[in-house]
């Protein structure tokens, strides 16, 4: 990694989390925040969507509750970069729709294939991770790094 030019810029979200969270949550959020700036992943005009190179990575949003979400996209090409652990952690997550949030851009009860395994009832946003920390972190953090290494893979070819 090159020297860090990121660190003085604030994170819109970053005003959110110190509103809503507390706690572990508030320390994870931050603490994930100062990764994301030093690995070069910066939120995008909206300030949810968070890419690298130009490519979108992931949603994170924060909520009353003091709950902080992260709704990650499967990008092609990372599934042979994972481990069985970071893939059953992926799995583990998968979101199963329950219809209650209004998504009118993807059919309810879509199946997915996500790594090999099939999903039936999927969530438009396909992954998600809510409130991370400890061991949930450090895998998120993986997926960034190898999301990354996959990325620039992908510049470089072409």
């Amino acid at each position: 990694m090159s020297e860090n030019t990121n660190e003085n810029i604030r994170f819109p979200i970053e005003n959110d989390f110190e509103k809503i969270l507390s706690g572990d949550s508030l320390k994870n959020a931050q603490d994930f925040v100062a990764f994301l700036k030093a690995n070069d992943i910066m939120p995008d005009n909206s300030g949810d969507c968070y890419c690298y190179k130009g490519e979108e990575l992931f949603v994170m949003h924060v909520y009353e509750g003091d709950t902080w979400f992260i709704y990650w996209d499967v990008i092609d090409g990372l599934e042979d970069l994972l481990d069985e652990n970071l893939k059953n952690f992926i799995w583990d997550n998968v979101m199963i729709c329950r219809g209650e949030c209004g998504c009118l851009n993807w059919p309810r009860g879509g199946s997915k294939i996500v790594f090999g395994k099939e999903f039936k009832s999927t969530c438009s946003s396909l992954v998600h991770f809510s409130n991370p920390g400890g061991e949930a972190l450090i895998n998120i953090k993986k997926l960034v790094e190898l999301t990354r290494n996959c990325i620039d893979n992908r510049k470089k070819a072409d």
